[in-house]
Order: structure tokens, then C-alpha cells, then sequence
């Protein structure tokens, strides 16, 4: 295939990505990976505590790990002229910047003219995604997120410098269980960089510089791919569980044939401690813990409107003598929930059509 007609491709789906009448843009299988660690308990590292402990690791419920290593960031100290060195775990603050990033690129191509967040892309290198300070605040703040300046630029520093890892069956012990090594260190962004408006006098910008993030391969590539499923970002990001988030996500993704006929996919299982555990969440010792931040997502869930109000028949315990050892949950959604997927699904047809020329 010719590099014009490879570019052509890459840039209708990048069309078809940023569709104006399009709510928002959901990863395949990169938005299930528990790349973030939640829950509260200390991401900020000392040198010494990093010396003693460089990364952690997520075991999700099929086996699989991740290995996540913080990024190294200089924070200011005590008095002004004092830099202290920090080792910064990825969060929940850097996913939901990072949703917003993604949510920036379906708005279109970036143009100074306009001055609205945006992409740009070359065709050939990794996808950009352009925009202000002031518009990553404002629009996490229209949706109930409120973070200072310096909190946001701490979040890209992190999300820069952080890295995360894969393992598959193999020869590195954890637990009973072996791994090995994955090929390579993934980077949740490649670069991110500032871009000067001296030059640009007509443009509607008012901030001094222009953030410039370079996604990730792997985000792009999904991107270019058409490997996305349609959900509601505003409403994503308007969570505070960030369990709520994660199940949404998987529910967008997976649950394609969901009904509020009584048909098949009319109802879908979620495995409570499994669900925790692949959220990224640390999974509480505590089983009465793991049931409040289950019952906390799923009260979210519903009252955002995507699931029905769960019913004590739809919840059995699994139990090891005594002890409570998962929670099963059936849970049915709401119609405006199926007719999300079902604009979901049609909108996919209709890229898959718009395709086929090419």
C-alpha cells in the first residue's frame, strides 16, 4: 500500500474519531488495563523510600501483572529556593486528566484560528493533542473535578514519566505463580511539550503557550485503528468512584447486546473482588471494606443513569466455610444505557462502512 493512500486511511479514521455528534471515545482494551493505582495510601515517594521499593504490581483476578514504576519529579520544598526530588505513583488524578486528553481529540483537528482544544497529526509519528491550562481546568471543572494549576501540571509531569509493564506465564516468582518479562516499558505519554502564541496575534488563544501532549504509541494505534467504542466522557468523568469509571468503561465495551426486553443480555455478572482488583483498586482485607466500594460504584452507576437500583436477590455470596470469599452481582441496565450502546453499535457500522472504500 502506497504512504498516501496509508495516510488517507489514518486520517478518516482520525475523522470519523472526532465525529461532531460523537459523546465521547472509549479505548479498547487500553482503557481496561489498571495502568492508575486508586485507593488511599501514599504515592509519594522519598528517594530512600523509592530506593526501597522502585515499583508496585497489580495482579489482576486472571493472573495477569502489572508492574507500575512512579515518575521522577522535582517539587518545590519548604522555602522557595528548595527543590525536593519526589517519586510520583500515577492515581486517580492522572486518569482523569488523561481522559480528558483523549476526550480533547474528538473535537477536531487544532487549528490557532479557532484556538479550541484539539489534535494534530503528520500522518506517520504519534498523535498530538493541543490545548490551554486554563481549558484542561475548566473542563474538568465543568464536570465536577476541581484541580488547582499546579496539581495539573504535576498530573503531565507524572503521567510523563511514569511507565508500566506487562507480564506473562514465565520466570519471575510472585506468589505461587511465575512470569516472565514483557518485550518493553510502555509510557502512558510520550511527550509533553509547550508551544509559544508570540507568533500567533490573531488567534483567539489568550494563554502564553499551548500544551502540546504526544500520546502514546499504543493509544494512537488504537486510535488509528478504529479500536474505540462510543460512551458518554462527560458523564465518565463526572464520577467519583473511580470503580464506577472502570465498570462503565467495561460495560460500554463489553456489554453489546444489552436489553430491557428480557432477552438475552438483558442482565450482566460482575464479580465484586475481581472487579476491584482489575479496577486498579488495592483489594481491602476487610470483606465488609470491598462490599462498601462495590455498593459505592454501583449506587454511582445507578444514579448517574446507567444501571437500575440493584436488588438484594441479584447479589450471591460465595463463601469458603465462613468466610465470604467473592460477591456475585447481576446487574440490569437502564434504557438510557441501551440506547447508548445501540448508537454505539450503529455509529461502529457506519465507520466500518465509511472503511470499505478505502
Amino acid at each position: 500500500m502506497s504512504t498516501t493512500k496509508t495516510i488517507a486511511i489514518k486520517q478518516k479514521q482520525l475523522a470519523l474519531f472526532s465525529i461532531e455528534s460523537c459523546l465521547g471515545n472509549s479505548l479498547l482494551d487500553y482503557d481496561q488495563l489498571p495502568r492508575f493505582l486508586h485507593g488511599r495510601f501514599n504515592k509519594v515517594l522519598t528517594p530512600v523510600q523509592h530506593a526501597e521499593r522502585s515499583y508496585r504490581q497489580v495482579v489482576l483476578s486472571d493472573g495477569e501483572v502489572f508492574q507500575i514504576k512512579p515518575a521522577e519529579v522535582e517539587l518545590a520544598g519548604s522555602s522557595e529556593d528548595v527543590i525536593e526530588r519526589r517519586y510520583i505513583y500515577p492515581g486517580t488524578r492522572e486518569s482523569i486528566v488523561e481522559e480528558a486528553i483523549i476526550d480533547f481529540a474528538k473535537n477536531g483537528e487544532f487549528s490557532w484560528d479557532v484556538g479550541s482544544p484539539g489534535y494534530l497529526y503528520d500522518g506517520t509519528s504519534a498523535l498530538k493533542v493541543l490545548f490551554t491550562m486554563y481549558s484542561l481546568r475548566k473542563h474538568l471543572t465543568e464536570r465536577g473535578k476541581e484541580y488547582k494549576f499546579s496539581e495539573l501540571r504535576e498530573a503531565l509531569s507524572v503521567l510523563l514519566g511514569s511507565r508500566y509493564k506487562r507480564f506473562v506465564t514465565g520466570d519471575i516468582q510472585v506468589g505461587n505463580s511465575m512470569f516472565r518479562s514483557a518485550q518493553k516499558e510502555y509510557h502512558y505519554l510520550s511527550a509533553v511539550g509547550a508551544l509559544s502564541t508570540e507568533e500567533q496575534m490573531d488567534s483567539p488563544v489568550k494563554a502564553n503557550d499551548v500544551i502540546e501532549v504526544t500520546l502514546s504509541n499504543e493509544a494512537t494505534q488504537k486510535i488509528i485503528a478504529g479500536d474505540y467504542r462510543t460512551y458518554d466522557s462527560k458523564l465518565s468523568l463526572s464520577m467519583d468512584s473511580p470503580v464506577a469509571r472502570y465498570i462503565y468503561k467495561t460495560l460500554s465495551q463489553k456489554w453489546l447486546n444489552t436489553n430491557t426486553k428480557g432477552e438475552a443480555g438483558m442482565h450482566y455478572e460482575i464479580r465484586q473482588n475481581e472487579t476491584i482488583m482489575d479496577a486498579g483498586y488495592p483489594l481491602p482485607e476487610q470483606v465488609t471494606k470491598r462490599k462498601t466500594i462495590m455498593l459505592s460504584a454501583i449506587d454511582e452507576l445507578c444514579r448517574k443513569g446507567v444501571l437500575q437500583p440493584l436488588k438484594d436477590v441479584h447479589m450471591v455470596e460465595k463463601k469458603r466455610g465462613r468466610k465470604i470469599v467473592e460477591v456475585k452481582m447481576l446487574v440490569f441496565p437502564t434504557q438510557e444505557f441501551v440506547d447508548q450502546q445501540i448508537s454505539a453499535s450503529i455509529r461502529k457500522k457506519k465507520n466500518t462502512a465509511a472503511m470499505k472504500q478505502f
